[in-house]
């Protein structure tokens, strides 16, 4: 057993719960963690206990478990939490001290005496150093202790006492109920479980890993558990491990005394996993089996039959039931479960069971390829991967092994996780380079080291097997698919990219014929990705579709909004993107939108949707945690820190950028170098430090203003400008702005927008400068960035009130303020009131004093302007003309305090009366 024995691991995902055990004891001086068996709730205690002692490093602790049988005699509990705090008598009179006593030499004194007796005992110590008690394992502890410490928690008022109790289960111990404030511990998101796992000292990788996280369902004792046993042998023995691993061995804890039917059903329902169709147990049971016999099991809470399927009280529950039961009857139920679950064409349960089975096995094996072709892709890419896997390693023939490792290695790419990919095409050439693979086995290759980060090395393995291979046309073609993602993010030599594009055939047919996968791409595909990819190396800006043809493949739709995304048509990007995973399962196949899906937050941004942009982001991030795509990881929590900081909170976008640091090397990674600046210039000016914010804004560009990236870099040059001009200008940044400007052939209309509004900021109050803002603000595609044209109108008005022209800058003023309200960019929208004010306009908060201040006649208006109606509208509805309606909201909008019609539902009263 002590080979499997899980190692110290930090403790992961639980900061809200250890900010409120640890946090100032302002509501609940006692709270009591909740959970079932395994979810980490001595870990967090433990882990507050260490937090509290380095805040207070002479706190006194109180500590004690309720795990050993003689805890359930009245006071057990006590006996062992008060020893540290010696004799009573040291603390307290004669005869408070007495109950105290005689309840450590084991009596059982009157509960009316022993109460206050302990409530002093603990306050004169708290008195003393602040006092923390810990109570673990509360549900097994004697209800006479309980009941004490309750009666002391109630009545600690403001005293330095705390009170930590542990216990399983969804509710406290009766005795606690109304003493403690319950903190409930659930599963562990996604990415959080992933990082516990990571944390085990040689945690598997690929699909062992991804295998792990799945069962486990982010319980942290399971995944542990099963961490530590990833390579334990027979399924009996794996079953007694985990069942030891996970803290099981309490007698209560598994099924005793039940009939040997029902023992057979709960069986076969714990090598399924639990949560499958009663049905498919039954039948793999066989005859005799009825549903009755489930019924002893779900009395004694064994199991719950619920929706016609079988579940386990706790993740681990199903372990001791293994444990407990006959290795041979094990491996007998995994055999039948196996072929019930392929006769009923469920992919993933077949393939999961068939790990265990014993090989060579050709007709099981073709069973699970048929079963993995029938999944298909996009959809069911993990199971299909693992199907193919199972597969693999059942096959006797090396060639079918190897063309089915091919196919696992193509699924757990769609899936996103590039460990276990990289790690299949390996064991698809362990048998050779001749036969199906090679250069599928090489572009995934390729495609894993990119989104590791290592961008060089993904390029080199691409040069290496297109020069050194003698590879069909179809195969040339795969190979350069993975171009865009590797190009577009390290922007290397663009020579050396332009000749291996230069080398791209038309494909010849419709998916790459050494593979057979299923999920290949059409052969529309290829033209938008070679266009991307030029894009990327900046050959030329090639148009993107008006409108994908019907039916278009989800590859082709990503492509395109890749490079719609290139040549900044935002909103065509979005489309494509969001067109694309209507077709797909972002969950089960990451790897498909893998590389878009930054684009897709990016764009999302750009257009106006910053929540959108914040959840995609945020998403990407967790998924690629999981799938150890660090490149993303950066990526992703760059774009979420960017938007955080404009929204005006600069430390939580600090925390969030802080967290992806250093996961990859950006001088290899130009796109995550240039969205990690963005984030970093945002912070430092949410911040107030504007020499950061310039300094990070300036990495952006060379010398001459050569963009660190062609795409993601050249709009900031409006930014950086704004940047220098509180810092006295230069002519530095004048010197980037024209070498932007000379570029801009190669951009579409945003970047030549923004570099005119750079221009604009460096001509100063002259006449070409309101040229080139006129320019800028009254471009038809500038309501494309809706932040973007607004932040000019905020510069165009400030520059027109300064030029006494504030009538002028007014209406700018007020859709640049309802702009920056709707996005959250506080910041901005202080400045914009601030101009507002300054050219004349009342911008206090809106307020129902303001609104009942008003005439009859100005109310009606306000309030039929507030339900939609237009101007005209409401003339015709109040017998005036339109010009006294415009007048009259043009005089109130100061008095209310509002900037746009929009803004008015606010400042009616709550019993104002429909129109």
């Amino acid at each position: 057993m002590s080979r499997c024995r899980p190692a110290p691991v930090p403790l992961v995902g639980r900061e809200r719960e250890l900010a409120l055990l640890t946090g100032p004891a302002d509501g609940a001086r006692a709270r009591v963690v909740l959970g079932p068996r395994g979810v980490g709730k001595t870990a967090l205690l433990d882990a507050a206990v260490d937090r509290l002692r380095e805040s207070a490093r002479d706190t006194l602790l109180l500590h004690a478990g309720a795990a050993d049988p003689r805890s359930s005699k009245p006071y057990a509990l006590l006996r062992g939490l008060l020893a540290p705090l010696g004799p009573p008598a040291h603390s307290l009179p004669r005869a408070e001290a007495r109950p105290i006593e005689d309840m450590l030499d084991g009596a059982s004194p009157d509960a009316r005496e022993s109460g206050p007796a302990l409530h002093a005992l603990l306050l004169a110590a708290a008195a003393r150093r602040p006092l923390t008690v810990v109570v673990d394992d509360a549900h097994r502890a004697d209800e006479a202790s309980l009941l004490l410490l309750a009666f002391v928690a109630r009545r600690s008022g403001d005293a330095p006492l705390r009170f930590l109790v542990a216990g399983r289960g969804e509710t406290a111990p009766p005795a606690l109920r109304d003493a403690c404030e319950a903190v409930r511990l659930g599963p562990l998101r996604p990415a959080d479980a992933a990082r516990l796992v990571d944390a085990f000292p040689g945690a598997p990788r690929g699909g062992e890993r991804l295998e792990i996280l799945q069962e486990a369902g982010g319980h942290p004792g399971a995944l542990l558990a099963l961490t530590a046993c990833a390579r334990a042998a027979a399924p009996g023995e794996r079953g007694m491990l985990l069942s030891r691993l996970a803290g099981a061995g309490h007698a209560d804890d598994a099924p005793r005394g039940l009939p040997r039917a029902t023992r057979t059903l709960v069986l076969y329902a714990a090598v399924a996993g639990g949560g499958v169709p009663v049905e498919l147990v039954m039948r793999a049971v066989g005859p005799p089996a009825c549903v009755g016999d489930w019924t002893p099991a779900e009395q004694t809470g064994a199991v719950l039959v619920a929706d016609d399927r079988v579940y386990f009280p706790d993740p681990t529950a199903h372990w001791d039931v293994l444990a407990a039961e006959d290795p041979v009857l094990v491996s007998t139920a995994s055999r039948r479960l196996v072929a019930e679950f392929a006769a009923r064409g469920h992919t993933a349960g077949a393939a999961r069971l068939a790990r265990d089975a014993e090989g060579p096995d050709d007709a099981l094996a073709a069973r699970l390829d048929e079963l993995a072709r029938a999944a298909g892709p996009g959809r069911a890419a993990l199971a299909t991967a693992r199907a193919f896997e199972a597969a693999a390693r059942l096959s006797s023939s090396s060639s079918e092994r190897r063309r089915r490792h091919v196919l696992a290695m193509l699924a757990a790419r769609d899936h996103g996780d590039q460990d276990w990919a990289m790690h299949l095409g390996s064991q698809a050439l362990r048998g050779g380079q001749e036969g199906p693979g090679p250069a599928a086995v090489t572009a995934v290759t390729a495609w894993g080291l990119s989104g590791a980060g290592r961008q060089r090395d993904a390029l080199a393995v691409l040069r290496s097997a297109l020069h050194g291979n003698a590879l069909t046309a179809d195969e040339r073609t795969a190979l350069l698919r993975v171009l865009p993602g590797i190009i577009g993010d390290t922007c290397p030599d663009a020579a050396g990219a332009a000749g291996l594009l230069g080398e791209a055939p038309a494909p010849a047919s419709p998916a790459p014929a050494d593979t057979g996968h299923p999920g290949a791409a059409p052969a529309d595909s290829h033209a938008p990705v070679r266009a991307a990819a030029r894009r990327c190396v900046g050959l030329t800006v090639e148009p993107t579709p008006d409108v994908a043809p019907h039916g278009a493949s989800a590859e082709r739709l990503v492509a395109e909004g890749t490079l719609a995304f290139m040549n900044d048509q935002q909103w065509r990007a979005v489309e494509r993107f969001e067109r694309a995973l209507s077709l797909i399962d972002a969950d089960t196949a990451a790897g498909l939108f893998r590389d878009a899906v930054v684009p897709y937050a990016v764009a999302l941004m750009d257009v106006g949707r910053w929540d959108d942009a914040e959840r995609v982001a945020r998403t990407a991030q967790e998924r690629a945690v999981v799938h150890r795509g660090w490149r993303i990881v950066v990526q992703a929590a760059a774009v979420r820190a960017r938007i955080l900081a404009l929204r005006g909170d600069a430390v939580r976008a600090r925390a969030v950028l802080d967290e992806a640091a250093d996961l990859i090397d950006l001088s290899q990674n130009r796109a995550a170098h240039a969205l990690v600046l963005r984030a970093e210039s945002s912070i430092a000016w949410a911040a107030g430090d504007l020499e950061a914010r310039r300094r990070s804004l300036r990495a952006l560009f060379g010398r001459d203003g050569e963009p660190l990236h062609p795409v993601l870099a050249p709009p900031a040059i409006a930014e950086l400008t704004c940047a220098d001009a509180p810092l006295g200008g230069s002519a530095d940044t004048a010197r980037v702005v024209e070498g932007v400007g000379r570029a801009e052939r190669l951009h579409a209309a945003r970047v030549t927008l923004r570099t005119r509004f750079a221009q604009a900021l460096l001509t100063g109050r002259s006449a070409e400068a309101d040229d080139l803002y006129r320019m800028v603000t009254r471009h038809p595609d500038a309501e494309q960035w809706p932040y973007e044209h607004a932040t000019t109108r905020l510069y165009y008005a400030g520059w027109l009130r300064r030029s006494h022209l504030q009538a002028q800058s007014r209406p700018l003023l007020h859709t640049a303020a309802s702009t920056f309200e709707r996005l959250g960019a506080h910041r901005l929208s202080t400045q914009a009131a601030a101009e507002l004010r300054a050219s004349g306009v009342s911008t206090a908060p809106p307020s129902h004093q303001a609104f009942t201040g008003l005439t009859a006649q100005q109310q009606n208006i306000v309030r039929l302007a507030a339900s939609g109606l237009t101007n005209s509208q409401i003339a015709a509805h109040l017998h005036l003309s339109p010009h006294t309606v415009r007048s009259h909201l043009y005089r109130t909008f100061p008095q209310l305090g509002v900037t746009h019609r929009d803004q008015l539902r606010r400042v009616l009263p709550l019993d104002t009366p429909a129109v």
